[in-house]
């Protein structure tokens, strides 16, 4: 663990000794509603009253609204780096405490745990749940216990891939096994497979992307027959986890005779002590976020409620299914797919939730459906603005081309703000400058195409 990080940590808990209730401010999206339970429940094992509020971001209508908090101490989880400006306008009639993993915007006197400022990647190596972990561990190493919901955040924040988690997310998953935290088993990787029928398993994995199976229950269920698997016994639906190791087989074999990356699905299953497996429960926290019910997310951290989460996971899935269909129907029209060499742009006007559009852009991404290096969606949002959510590949980086860098830059160009990680971030800008969003990203490009092909010849 590194040194000046737990100091840094322990530092910042020192300032929970003498509140007396506390507010807490926290993303909406999975990593920020595991960094609220483990706040609720380390502070309430304090006796520290806490109220929570669950925001997309911190702008001027959520600073006027935290200034009327009652509570003395507002702390802010997964969330406030990237908005210091605003936040210290909060700061002049509020105590702050900030616990995020995302890039700070500037130097600042706030209050602040996060692992940019010690040279820890927060895009990849620790989550926004994992920092506030770290936080809570320091006011009573009790709070061990809430290491899982580190894991649940970092998982929803796509840090645990094809490599698997690294840095400290790497650690806090040894941990979690020493202690006896998580279970583990390997096989395939397939969401819901011990809680779920076969086909509808296979209809929510998303993580690779399944063209024809995930989100078609139908196609599901007509991969499975031609398989020969039977999807009954005695009339009851089978999960993954009936299967034995030849239908596994028969499975993998069949995702890569029709062409799918079957290799991305095998691996070490985590499950939580709830019997959850942690990539489902995750998709699950992001579903409560997207569909605006982050406090049932919150709820279903502390209760495990299945009906909550089998009503919000059919919803969910419906929408994204809606909105997978609509980009794929519309791959080849110019005027949703703008293609600029290794960069194209989902411009989904109102046809996307902007709540949706970071995880279609996400899945799209991932499954290289779009076959390109950076991925950005836009959708149209509230206040007569667009969501701008962008999604980078290694092989980008690698062109010194960063994501949250670029974007950060050419949305303050068209009057609007970003934020975010090296291969992930997002942003905000009116609703009249998009068309100068497209052609000032189309500039970066050939701008780093040039550089690219001077470097060459250098």
């Amino acid at each position: 663990m590194n040194k000046e990080l737990i100091e840094l940590a322990q530092k910042v808990s020192n300032e929970f000794k003498t509140s007396k209730s506390v507010h807490c401010v926290s993303h909406y999206d999975c990593d920020g509603i595991a960094s609220a339970a483990i706040v609720y429940k380390a502070l309430k094992r304090e006796n520290i009253p806490v109220k929570f509020t669950f925001v997309k971001e911190i702008g001027d209508k959520e600073v006027e609204l935290i200034k009327t908090f009652e509570e003395p101490l507002i702390l802010f989880t997964d969330i406030g780096s990237g908005q210091i400006s605003n936040l210290e306008e909060i700061a002049k009639t509020k105590k702050i405490i900030i616990s995020d993993h995302h890039q700070p915007e500037k130097e600042t006197k706030l209050i602040q745990l996060n692992p940019h400022l010690v040279g820890i990647d927060g895009g990849k190596d620790i989550s926004g749940a994992g920092i506030t972990y770290l936080l809570m561990k320091m006011i009573d190493s009790k709070n061990i216990d809430l290491l899982p919901f580190a894991l649940i955040g970092a998982t929803g924040d796509i840090q645990n891939d094809e490599n698997g988690f690294l840095g400290l997310n790497r650690g806090f998953l040894e941990d979690a096994k020493r202690l006896g935290l998580l279970k583990t088993k390997k096989g395939l990787k397939i969401y819901g497979r011990g809680r779920k029928p076969i086909p509808q398993a296979l209809t929510y994995t998303t993580e690779p992307y399944l063209p024809g199976i995930t989100y078609n229950e139908s196609g599901a269920v007509q991969f499975i027959s031609e398989l020969g698997i039977p999807l009954k016994v005695n009339g009851k639906w089978r999960t993954f986890q009936d299967l034995d190791l030849d239908e596994e087989k028969k499975i993998i074999n069949g995702l890569l005779i029709r062409g799918y990356p079957a290799e991305e699905l095998l691996g070490e299953i985590l499950i939580l002590d709830n019997g959850w497996e942690i990539s489902e429960f995750s998709s699950m926290l992001n579903a409560c976020g997207r569909l605006e019910k982050a406090d049932v997310g919150l709820e279903l951290c502390l209760t495990n409620n299945m009906e909550i989460a089998n009503k919000l996971s059919k919803e969910y899935g419906r929408k994204i299914a809606r909105y997978l269909n609509y980009v794929e129907q519309n791959i080849q029209n110019p005027e949703v797919i703008r293609q600029m060499d290794w960069v194209k742009v989902i411009i989904a006007k109102n046809k996307v939730h902007a709540n949706m559009i970071g995880t279609i852009t996400s899945i799209l991404h991932r499954s290289n459906t779009l076959k390109c290096s950076v991925l950005i969606g836009t959708a149209y949002a509230e206040n007569d603005s667009i969501k701008i959510s962008g999604r980078s590949s290694q092989e980008a980086l690698n062109k010194n081309f960063c994501i949250n860098s670029i974007l950060s830059e050419i949305c303050s160009d068209c009057g609007g703000k970003a934020g975010g990680h090296k291969l992930a971030a997002g942003g905000r800008i009116p609703q009249e400058n998009e068309e100068k969003f497209i052609n000032l990203l189309n500039e970066v490009v050939k701008r780093f195409n040039l550089e690219e092909k001077n470097g060459k010849k250098n």
